[in-house]
């Protein structure tokens, strides 16, 4: 049942999201069979199917095609004791991994 919903919600979606692209892009767009078939297109790709019209970031397109006179970036960063922490954890999976491994598989003398 609830898989059912959610597949009927899905295709909802779906077909929403192919009425926007299509409304939004226009002309530009060059439909092909696999355009809206889940796959995924490299920047170059998209911009030949017609589904971009550049290759750009969150600045460049806030500078350049909104004329934004400031951007903010709101990223959270880590500090520096959440990196320390977040390295200690990777270093001792990585020792527990070594120590396993030896453990598991000790060398051939």
């Amino acid at each position: 049942e609830q898989k059912k919903h959610a597949q009927v919600l899905l295709g909802e979606i779906h077909r929403q999201f192919i009425e926007v692209v299509r409304k939004g892009r226009g002309d530009r767009l060059k439909e092909t069979p696999e355009m809206f078939s889940g796959l995924m297109w490299t920047g170059t790709q998209s911009i030949q199917l017609g589904l971009a019209d550049d290759l750009g970031t969150v600045e460049s397109v806030a500078r350049d095609v909104i004329k934004a006179e400031r951007i903010v970036d709101f990223t959270i960063k880590e500090n520096i004791a959440e990196r320390f922490a977040k390295r200690l954890r990777a270093d001792a999976a990585q020792g527990m991994g070594s120590l396993l491994g030896a453990i598991a598989w000790p060398a051939i003398r």
